[in-house]
């Protein structure tokens, strides 16, 4: 999934620079591989339905495609990029309901747990990407969710206080670093399965 996610960013990126310059023709094309690389990446792994959202957040930053600010979006050229985002969210949409059907039949469903634990199990996985990546050790092909799943472990209750931390520094250095909270995104999207 990780070859064709990034195959659909190539193309999106080369996309937004052929219309930027005028080549509305080429750029056509690589709009519509960037979507056949996202149904590929989807195929092979579907947590990458929230690629589009990462897309949008290129879009933002670097890119300036679409504007920082959420009440510009109505007004072009922000418009025109999120409409173009239709067809990718459409995708994105079928394929995060056929999951959520498969996993209400295959695994304990989300009802299970009550919304805080829900929240702790989010930020435990937001949480632990990141600090695998720094200290690498104890690395498994599969990793089992701790039980019981409550804000009361310390696993979660760590993770949620370095997640809520690692929002205030983003939200604090948003205007100076923009590029922090795009690279968060992006993060936050391959920490929670996008590999």
């Amino acid at each position: 999934s990780t070859f064709f996610a990034l195959l659909c960013v190539l193309a999106h990126l080369r996309f937004a620079g052929l219309l930027a310059r005028g080549h509305a023709a080429s750029a056509r094309r690589w709009y519509f591989a960037s979507l056949a690389m996202l149904l590929l990446a989807m195929l092979s792994k579907a947590i990458v339905v929230v690629l589009p959202a990462a897309l949008l957040a290129l879009d933002a930053y670097p890119l300036r495609r679409l504007s920082l600010h959420p009440r510009e979006w109505l007004r072009d050229p922000s418009r025109r990029t999120l409409l173009e985002k239709i067809p990718h969210a459409l995708l994105a949409a079928t394929f995060a309901y056929i999951i959520l059907n498969i996993q209400q039949t295959l695994i304990e469903p989300l009802r299970a747990h009550d919304p805080i634990a829900r929240l702790a199990q989010a930020a435990y996985g937001l949480a632990y990407y990141p600090r695998a990546s720094v200290w690498p050790v104890h690395l498994l092909p599969i990793y089992e969710l701790p039980m019981p799943v409550s804000w009361k472990q310390p696993a979660f209750a760590m993770s949620m206080v370095a997640v809520v931390l690692a929002l205030g520094a983003i939200a604090a250095l948003s205007r100076r670093a923009p590029a922090l909270a795009v690279a968060c995104v992006w993060s936050a999207y391959r920490d929670r399965g996008g590999n």
